[in-house]
């Protein structure tokens, strides 16, 4: 194991400088003299004289060591030093035959290596090796298994076999340099961070030393907690049990499909670090959260809703701060329904931030809200996940210094807690795509539709459609029927991206990450078109919702919107043949009667 920012002696170092080939010491003058390379990864400090190695060629300083704290003397101008990144020794290894006047294959053949194996090494990077050695480290060691063993047996080349197995070694180093630069060293083990402020075997530790302090009543539930805390890999990972008298100063705020929302205090913040002086873990200063009081959760949560609250946490953890984390878990003690205790946003749903800001938010206030929105989206579906309830209720904004930030919520949680993923469809019916009205499952592309009645709320100051009886609306949009977005003063690409959103065939929309490079397109113009336009537009046009509208998630019958598309289906098709039985197509006035036939059909 490497041992980081220890300082040594350069002197010293020299003094008992060990053959990388042999592991033995170097200790004779004639040794020294052959030396032609030296690899340093302590961090150094003093004078490295070097005036008995006649031989070298090169040092290879590893991406650990600061070359400041120490000075080369003695050495001669034919020596190389390569510094900082094995990026370097790859060029070396690599570019070093761009001008041989050979071609591709004679050079690769030179190093040993086969054109076959180094073409696939090529190809999977665009023919190119990339500028992030940790990418191709990890590439060649996961995909190709490349290690000391592969060169030993596929390089005959006795000196780039060295310089291979250099590459690895220090691309190893490099990987964990990168980790100890980005998080730290953890205080307790003194190995790298997993993340920031966070080691993951020591935090475990930690966790399973609390085990048996507490007890959520459900074994089902503590099993979860438990298995949340000793796999997180940073502080929005682990799940929190928290008895409900640790809060005060609850109040009442909402009702939502399937649950009810309060406001509470908590005096400690949420866990973001263990102190190792303390012995305690070390609490955030927000102390303001919201209860998520879970309906029909008192003697049952099923293990698909656990798992759903898990994916949340998983796309929280690979670094997206643009979702709203599940933080622990409590109980109503007068119902014994279950809560999700979650970060209190006191903007409130996006809607309730369009009524009260309308007036305030211009063209590319708005542009900016959507871009996080998409790229939050991305960041779900690059999981292999859909949200399933995507709509303004369920984008919560936070303020932080003067600035409004969208922060999604409820990943894969609109249904009772009690109940499994197949059993029914649910919703707010204007977001929920046409095929999922039809019984067709939810998949990326239906949060995709969700996503451009978003864009059209946010830009129309609107509610997607005026109060409409439930069945009726989703038979219009099965038909069709969109918002009319042509009515507000965007640009025409912007209107075209909308609608492309919004399309029947689930295969013709965009996905998240075309969105994401669109709308970021948009935020990079100097200049956009109908932006003074719009924003006058933007600032006297109100909010608009019918007060009776329901926002919540609810069941969606999708049998009876199905059977009711095929009666209206099968009542064409009887108005077509009872218009044909009326028709007298004689001989006499066939003529006629053919264009009377058309007058009367095309209508229909």
């Amino acid at each position: 194991m490497l041992k980081y920012y220890i300082m040594v002696n350069a002197q010293e170092w020299l003094e008992n400088l060990v053959n990388s080939k042999n592991n033995e010491k170097i200790s004779t003058k004639e040794e020294i003299k052959k030396t032609e390379g030296l690899i340093i990864k302590e961090q150094l400090e003093g004078t490295l004289d070097l005036i008995d190695f006649t031989n070298l060629r090169y040092i290879y300083v590893s991406c650990q060591v600061d070359v400041k704290q120490f000075e080369i003397i003695n050495r001669g101008e034919q020596v190389e030093i390569i510094l900082n990144s094995w990026i370097d020794i790859i060029v070396l290894f690599a570019e070093k035959y761009e001008n041989s006047g050979k071609t591709k294959q004679q050079k690769w053949e030179e190093k040993g290596f086969s054109y076959e194996e180094v073409k696939e090494w090529f190809e999977a990077w665009g023919g190119i090796f990339p500028t992030n050695g940790f990418d191709l480290y990890d590439w060649l060691k996961n995909e190709k298994k490349v290690d000391v063993d592969w060169v030993n047996k596929n390089v005959k080349n006795k000196e780039n076999k060295e310089k291979a197995e250099l590459i690895m070694e220090l691309a190893k180093e490099h990987q964990e340099c990168l980790r100890i630069k980005e998080c730290g060293l953890c205080p307790e083990c003194q190995q790298p961070n997993t993340n920031p402020n966070w080691c993951q075997p020591c935090n475990a530790k930690h966790y399973q030393a609390e085990f048996n302090n507490w007890t959520s009543g459900n074994s089902k539930i503590d099993e979860f907690i438990k298995k949340s805390q000793l796999e997180a890999t940073n502080m929005f990972g682990p799940l929190e049990w928290i008895p409900y008298e640790r809060f005060s100063n609850v109040e009442y705020l909402a009702e939502g499909g399937f649950s009810k929302i309060y406001k509470a205090e908590r005096k400690e913040g949420a866990i973001k670090k263990w102190d190792k002086d303390k012995k305690e873990w070390q609490r955030g200063s927000v102390t303001k959260f919201a209860l998520k009081v879970l309906s029909n959760s008192s003697q049952n949560v099923t293990e698909d809703f656990l798992q759903e609250i898990s994916n949340g946490k998983i796309v929280v953890q690979k670094g997206l701060a643009t979702i709203i984390p599940c933080l622990g878990i409590s109980r109503d003690p007068e119902t014994g329904n279950y809560i999700m205790v979650i970060i209190y946003s006191s903007e409130g749903d996006l809607k309730k931030f369009l009524l009260k800001n309308f007036s305030e938010l211009n063209f590319r206030d708005k542009i900016k809200q959507l871009a996080l929105i998409a790229n939050t989206l991305l960041k779900i579906h690059s999981q292999g996940l859909v949200h399933k309830d995507f709509h303004s209720g369920n984008i919560l904004i936070r303020e932080d210094k003067g600035v409004f930030s969208p922060f999604v919520t409820d990943l894969g949680l609109s249904r009772p807690a009690n109940e499994n993923v197949q059993e029914k469809i649910y919703g707010v019916l204007p977001y929920v795509a046409p095929e999922v009205l039809q019984n067709k499952p939810y998949t990326q592309a239906s949060d995709i539709y969700s996503f451009g009645i978003i864009v059209y709320e946010l830009l129309a100051n609107a509610y997607p459609y005026p109060k409409m009886d439930d069945t009726n609306l989703a038979l219009k949009v099965c038909q069709g029927h969109r918002p009319d977005i042509d009515k507000v003063p965007v640009p025409q690409l912007l209107k075209d991206l909308i609608k492309k959103c919004w399309d029947a065939d689930p295969e013709k929309r965009p996905n998240a990450e075309e969105l994401v490079a669109l709308i970021g397109s948009w935020l990079e113009n100097k200049t956009i078109e109908k932006e003074e336009e719009y924003n006058c537009f933007s600032k006297s046009t109100p909010y608009q919702m019918h007060p009776m509208t329901v926002t919540t998630s609810k069941p969606i019958n999708t049998k009876l919107i199905t059977e009711q598309l095929q009666k209206l289906q099968d009542s064409r098709q009887l108005d077509l043949t009872l218009d044909l039985t009326q028709l007298n197509l004689s001989e006499d006035n066939q003529e006629q009667s053919s264009l009377q036939f058309q007058q009367e059909i095309l209508p229909k």
